[in-house]
């Protein structure tokens, strides 16, 4: 094994997705993440290339190193638009890809270590960044520390990946979990060792500041009880009970306006039901909308619903920040009681549990919250004081420098 780096201050962050450029509707969580190790530690983000994206960049003292993995930039296709897992069956050459990925960024992320004498990686998920990390800790000396999402542990449960999370578990100095419910499925695959429950953060004045709702009310025709979705139009976000409950509210005469805001494979299918059951003066689909734009659309809301489902491979939802980024908004949620989604929402608190696939519930919880304007209120400042408390970057920054500060 090499000899360990002994330059402090420094860490190379490993992520499978990161903002390509300014404004860019890609996940930007690890980005915030990077730049709340600062003025701590000095990090490095070393993230897969896509077309238009720069090579290497300086974003708000954030140093980024963009790889190629593939002969052509087109070609570049299995992390970005959806996803690893949701590219996992659409993309031609899948594994070929992933196999150049894994040793692209295995050589970059070893030179770059050693080139600039850096003490500790992070990877941002366990497969295949975990990994990649731990194999190259063997030539790099560096410390591993890694960061588990919930999508890498919940997925990929064949005898040899499963044997694969149970070794990088196993190697890494630190692993840290962002819910309770990763914790446990992480615990599963290897149980002899410590783990650390710290959640992802969000930049609670981004979305609690004060925002002029009236153009989005006056875009959208808002000028009653009005329902918000954001996320993805995938199976597991269960946007279709949504909706199932929104019919039930619609045959009662009830008044409402529902946004669904995302994008996805199942748009077309939503919006023929909606179409089908005569809502689309009700029901909206928004699309994907500019991130500044986020937070005036939930302090819009009266309410966001995040009908949240376990799939059929089991996989929860691990986390579900835009739980978190609603109640800064301070709008009271209404969620399906899996997951991790019961670390940002307690239930009676802050917002209301429901079960999971359960049309009904969801359409009674909505009716309570529209009947009573000052439980909303309630809801809404609880949450506002525990999204500040737990989840704002200072205090997840805080928590991690401390914890690299260790190494």
């Amino acid at each position: 094994m090499a000899d360990k780096p002994t330059h402090k201050g420094k860490i190379l962050i490993l992520t499978s997705t990161f903002p390509r450029w300014e404004n860019d509707n890609v996940t930007r969580f690890v980005f915030d993440f990077a730049k709340s190790l600062l003025p701590d530690f000095c990090p490095t983000v070393l993230a897969p290339h896509d077309s238009g994206a720069q090579k290497n960049e300086q974003m708000e003292g954030v140093s980024i190193k963009r790889f190629r993995y593939w002969v052509t930039e087109k070609g570049q296709n299995i992390v970005y638009n959806g996803g690893a897992l949701a590219n996992f069956k659409k993309t031609p050459l899948y594994f070929l890809k992933v196999l150049c990925y894994t040793v692209v960024m295995f050589l970059r992320s070893v030179w770059i270590t050693r080139r600039e004498q850096i003490p500790i990686i992070n990877p941002h998920w366990l497969i295949p960044q975990g990994f990649i990390a731990v194999a190259a800790s063997y030539f790099t000396g560096a410390k591993i520390i890694i960061t588990i999402h919930g999508g890498d542990i919940f997925s990929f449960h064949g005898k040899i990946m499963r044997s694969i999370k149970r070794w990088v578990l196993k190697k890494a100095d630190e692993v840290v979990v962002n819910s309770s419910a990763t914790l446990e499925a992480a615990k599963s695959i290897y149980g002899a060792r410590e783990y650390r429950v710290i959640p992802m953060g969000l930049d609670y004045q981004h979305f609690n500041k004060a925002a002029d709702t009236e153009t989005i009310r006056k875009r959208h025709g808002l000028d009653g009880f009005t329902i918000l979705f954001v996320g993805r139009l995938v199976k597991i976000k269960g946007v279709e009970y949504l909706l199932e409950s929104l019919k039930l509210l619609w045959d009662e005469n009830h008044h409402f306006k529902a946004l669904i805001v995302g994008e996805g494979p199942k748009r077309e299918k939503l919006h023929d039901y909606v179409v089908n059951n005569g809502m689309e003066d009700a029901v909206e689909f928004v699309g994907w909308v500019d991130s500044a734009e986020i937070p005036v659309y939930y302090q819009a809301a009266d309410v966001f619903v995040g009908p949240s489902i376990i799939s059929q491979e089991g996989r929860p939802e691990a986390l579900g920040l835009v739980f978190a980024e609603a109640l800064a908004s301070g709008t009271p949620v209404i969620a399906t009681d899996t997951g991790g989604i019961k670390d940002i929402i307690k239930h009676k608190e802050n917002g209301l549990l429901v079960s999971e696939k359960s049309a009904e519930e969801i359409k009674k919880a909505l009716k309570v919250l529209d009947n009573d304007e000052q439980l909303r209120k309630t809801y809404a400042e609880n949450g506002m004081r525990h999204v500040k408390k737990t989840f704002s970057w200072k205090s997840v920054g805080k928590q991690y420098s401390n914890l690299l500060q260790k190494l």
